[in-house]
């Protein structure tokens, strides 16, 4: 097998470098047939990317992951990574001398790489920070191009949807140059960057009826967050259909508060439900937020039917499923006439 021998200056994008030293027919057949595979697809730009990229993940392609669309505008700025060209080329009717390449990482982005043509120097911010690219070379002949390659990431703490700004502009001492329309470029990036993914579970989901103990629950919860690092800490909210202090039979029987140590894997909830009433649903929302401010949540439902048979128990899981839908659909708030658990004030022994 061939072997190419890649120059420490370009070890950070050997890809690039190999592209464009020792590849370029390849890279330009194979680069008209993806334009045109983005150029025809009828997909949004986001379902084409969430395509895409299950696409490297599946076929563990790196190389691949790191490509977007430029088809839509504004383009996804994902935070794992955008990867930008800049195309220098002198139009002529001379050669120019002294030219220098300005680009930018911009705020609330962080720098991986950069890959230039031979020939040129180039200062660059430190892996992961923002500020100015600089490229200088003596010369470039009439006609003649250069391609740089810069590599740069979203930082995680950049919030979705903002929009990420970025200029590249080129200049040469020699000759006069008299026209400056073409020196520039400038491209606007929309950033995506989800909330997290939360999950949560119960290890007891039904609870008996009306012993009063306040029972661990077992409230189990993950969070994932795409490319940055998953929150691990979380909010935890209990309602119920009943509230803390209604008394649970006629003689006025009552014990509060009815959810105590809310978190996750210490959650405890009492075992009881009134006697009037058709059962006790408990709605528990778990939300944890990242480090751009994104807020993910879970549901998960405990209940407490009016009796142990299957008629009422399959009520009172009907219910729950119910109140679950409502909490999926309103960013986990609970149906109308919930009340908040855990908030009545110290009645009965049973704490």
């Amino acid at each position: 097998m061939p072997r190419i021998t890649v120059p420490d200056e370009h070890r950070a994008d050997p890809f690039g470098y190999a592209a464009q030293t020792h590849a370029v027919p390849i890279v330009a057949a194979s680069s008209a047939l993806s334009a045109a595979v983005y150029r025809e697809s009828g997909l949004s730009l986001r379902e084409f990317e969430a395509a895409r990229m299950r696409t490297a993940q599946i076929n563990g392609c790196m190389v691949c992951k790191g490509f977007r669309a430029d088809r839509d505008a504004p383009a996804v700025f994902s935070v794992a990574g955008e990867t930008k060209g800049n195309l220098v080329t002198n139009n002529g009717p001379a050669d120019a001398g002294n030219i220098t390449l300005s680009d930018n990482v911009p705020a609330g982005s962080g720098f991986v790489s950069l890959s230039s043509p031979a020939g040129w120097k180039c200062t660059n911010p430190l892996t992961g920070k923002s500020g100015a690219i600089t490229c200088t070379n003596t010369s470039l002949a009439d006609g003649a191009s250069a391609i740089f390659t810069i590599v740069a990431s979203v930082n995680c703490s950049t919030p979705d949807g903002t929009v990420v700004s970025n200029t590249a502009s080129v200049l040469a001492e020699t000759p006069p140059d008299n026209n400056h329309s073409n020196d520039s470029q400038s491209v606007s990036l929309t950033v995506f960057n989800p909330a997290p993914v939360v999950n949560a579970s119960v290890g007891l989901s039904l609870l008996p009826q009306n012993d009063h103990n306040l029972v661990n629950v077992g409230l189990a919860a993950t969070a994932t967050d795409d490319a940055c690092p998953a929150p691990t800490s979380f909010v935890v909210q209990v309602f119920g259909d009943e509230d803390d202090q209604t008394p649970t039979d006629s003689s006025g029987t009552v014990f509060s508060p009815d959810a105590k140590d809310i978190a996750v894997s210490t959650l405890r909830l009492r075992q009881e439900r009134t006697d009037s009433g058709d059962g006790r649903v408990y709605l528990i929302v778990v939300k944890a937020s990242d480090a751009a401010g994104g807020t993910g949540f879970a549901t998960s439902i405990v209940v407490v039917p009016k009796s142990s048979s299957a008629a009422n128990i399959s009520s009172i899981n009907a219910q729950a499923a119910a109140s679950k839908a409502f909490a999926d659909t309103h960013s986990g708030g609970p149906p109308p006439g919930y009340f908040i658990m855990g908030d009545g004030p110290v009645i009965g022994p049973k704490q």
